[in-house]
Formats: C-alpha cells, structure tokens, sequence
C-alpha cells in the first residue's frame, strides 16, 4: 500500500531538517581536504555529501515517498540532468576533476535547498 500523504510529509521534513543541519560542516570539510590536495579525503566527504545530503534533496523533489531509498531510483524517477548529475558525480580521477564536479554538486544541492525549503520546512 502506497505510504499515507501525511507520513510521507512528517518523514520529508524530518529528512529535509536533518540534511540541512550538517551540510556546512561537510562542505566545510570537502573544501579543506581539496585545499590540502587530499584526494583521498576530499572524495571520501564529496561522496558523503551526495550521497547524504543531495540525495535525499533530489528524492524529495522527485519521489518523496522514497526519501530514504537512496540512488535506487534515479533513472526512473529524476529530469535526465539530474540523473546525469548523479551519474557523473562518482566518476572522479584528479582532485581537479573532483573540484569541478564539487562546484556543480554543490551548486544544485544550494539550488534545491531553495526550491523546496516552502515545502519541506
């Protein structure tokens, strides 16, 4: 049975809260290992950073009812450039690779943040 409209809020805004919470301590981190040009470090928060705290974003934004699923459902439920997003993401061979695609994680994770922060607060 599909997940009642009113659990599917209470669990959205919980989820939405608890991304927001901790995502400057993250970003915060990523930005100092790609300073120190620490690719091991760097890409271990980058990869915690997509798939903590833009992942849930994009779940809410395409599938709230699946908040929580992680990446499962990328392909079926995302806008193509959001899956490509998602897709390109892991994809990382030099820290300036890494760099790059941080600034574009991070640039629609900020953009979503905005977009969906009248529903989800």
């Amino acid at each position: 049975a599909p997940t009642p409209p009113e659990k599917v809020r209470d669990k959205g805004c919980q989820f939405f809260s608890n991304v927001t919470k901790t995502d400057l301590i993250t970003i915060l981190e990523i930005k100092k290992a790609l300073a120190r040009q620490n690719l091991f470090d760097a890409f271990q928060v980058y990869y915690q950073f997509v798939n903590r705290n833009l992942g849930p974003l994009l779940n809410l934004k395409y599938c709230p009812a699946k908040v929580d699923f992680g990446f499962a459902y990328t392909s079926r439920e995302y806008a193509q450039t959001d899956a490509d997003l998602i897709n390109n993401a892991f994809c990382v061979n030099s820290l300036e690779e890494l760099n790059q695609k941080f600034a574009k994680v991070h640039c629609r994770y900020l953009e979503l943040i905005e977009e969906l922060s009248p529903d989800w607060i």
